[in-house]
């Protein structure tokens, strides 16, 4: 071999330089240093019979968008799967909190008149489904003036068919539901009130001067309970009950012991003077003497009785001890005095209810006293309406009658 055949230099040499290598078959592999490059290898080999990848990580990261093309847009279910319809035991169910409160916290503002406290604008309506009940609390700032707050409910929002909220000052507890109310500046009032229609608003009604008026509203499912009731009755000055069955008054003081207020007592009120201010139709107390006897007049009361005179009657002529009282009305006669004053006749004296004969006596002649009679019970007419008379057939009588109107 020539120096002309051997290389330049040892070492690696591009593959221009290089002679071709042919291995024998049975030859093992040579031993391969620095970079390989295949150009001609597939990016991707066929692969029959079964592949085992033991070092391939279980997940692998995903990015972008990934498209599933063979899943199914409807999947089984089977029956035991599905929740039994109906009601279910407690074990079964869901726990489930409804929500019991709606707060809303208006704008603190200078609001235009008639604008609704709780937003601001003006006549609107402020929705509080299932809400039954309210508490307001209005605070208004120095310069404010004295406005007006209407309180309102209605079941249509566009304003036909207004109905009132009514509503208590609770920190007063006033008797008397408000429906409106007027505010003091530099204040802080609490409000609460029944609800029964879906929409509501607090309205400015009177105009505000100046400041702000903010409201802090808080609605509930919940009743409302009034604090105070009101009992609504045609006499407003008494209470009037009307007692089915038996009333039973309980105290604890028997016969004979000294009473502390219980029970109920009948009394009645001392009285020195008489009372003029009394008149038909009128309640009276019972009246008592300052020894607590009670007064009591009989048969009828002063302002009813009546009384005939020193009457002189000659004759079978009536003379009218007493005119007809009026209608339903009757005379009555408690007592009667007589005197035959004539010399030497006897006569007999006669009494009568219209033309009915009531009563009849005899009486001697020259009479130095009267003849005093007296009925009791009291001689009722027997016609309502109709005038006393008396009569003196055979000599004169002088006559005093005394009695009373009554039924």
């Amino acid at each position: 071999m020539s120096r002309s055949q051997l290389p330049r230099q040892l070492g690696p040499a591009p593959s221009a330089q290089s002679l071709s290598v042919t291995l024998a078959s049975d030859s093992p592999g040579l031993a391969v240093g620095g970079s390989v490059s295949i150009s001609n290898f597939p990016v991707t080999q066929s692969v029959s019979g079964t592949v085992s990848v033991s070092n391939f990580p279980a997940t692998q990261p995903v990015s972008g968008t990934v498209s599933v093309s063979n899943f199914p847009a409807t999947q089984p279910v089977t029956t035991d799967q599905l929740p039994s319809l109906g009601a279910a035991i407690q074990s079964d169910s869901l726990p489930c909190v409804l929500a019991n409160r709606l707060d809303i916290n208006g704008p603190a503002s200078l609001f235009a008149l008639n604008a609704n406290l709780l937003s601001g604008v003006v006549n609107e309506w402020t929705d509080v489904r299932n809400a039954n009940s309210v508490s307001v609390m209005i605070r208004t700032s120095a310069g404010t003036g004295t406005p007006t707050v209407a309180f309102e409910q209605t079941n249509d929002p566009a304003g036909v068919g207004v109905g009132v909220i009514q509503m208590e000052l609770l920190t007063s507890l006033t008797p008397t539901p408000l429906t409106s109310a007027t505010l003091a500046a530099s204040a802080t009032v609490l409000y609460v009130g029944s609800i029964h229609c879906r929409y509501v608003r607090f309205r400015l009604s009177s105009a505000q001067s100046g400041g702000t008026i903010q409201a802090f509203a808080s609605f509930s499912q919940l009743p409302y309970t009034r604090a105070v009731t009101t009992v609504h009755q045609p006499t407003a000055a008494n209470m009037q009950v009307t007692t089915t069955g038996t009333a039973t008054v309980t105290g604890n003081t028997a016969h004979s012991s000294s009473s502390t207020g219980n029970p109920v007592r009948v009394a009645g009120r001392v009285v020195t003077t008489s009372d003029t201010t009394l008149v038909n139709s009128d309640v009276s107390d019972l009246m008592m003497t300052s020894a607590g006897q009670a007064i009591v007049k009989s048969w009828s009361s002063a302002e009813n009785d009546w009384f005939a005179t020193n009457l002189t009657i000659t004759g079978a002529t009536f003379t009218t001890l007493r005119a007809a009282p009026g209608a339903n009305l009757r005379n009555y006669l408690t007592t009667l005095q007589l005197q035959n004053v004539s010399a030497s006749i006897s006569t007999y004296q006669v009494l009568l209810d219209g033309t009915t004969e009531g009563f009849r006596v005899q009486l001697p002649a020259s009479m130095t006293v009267p003849y005093c009679i007296k009925f009791d019970p009291p001689l009722r007419a027997q016609t309502a309406n109709t005038a006393m008379t008396h009569a003196s057939p055979n000599g004169n009588t002088n006559v005093w009658a005394q009695g009373y109107v009554s039924f």
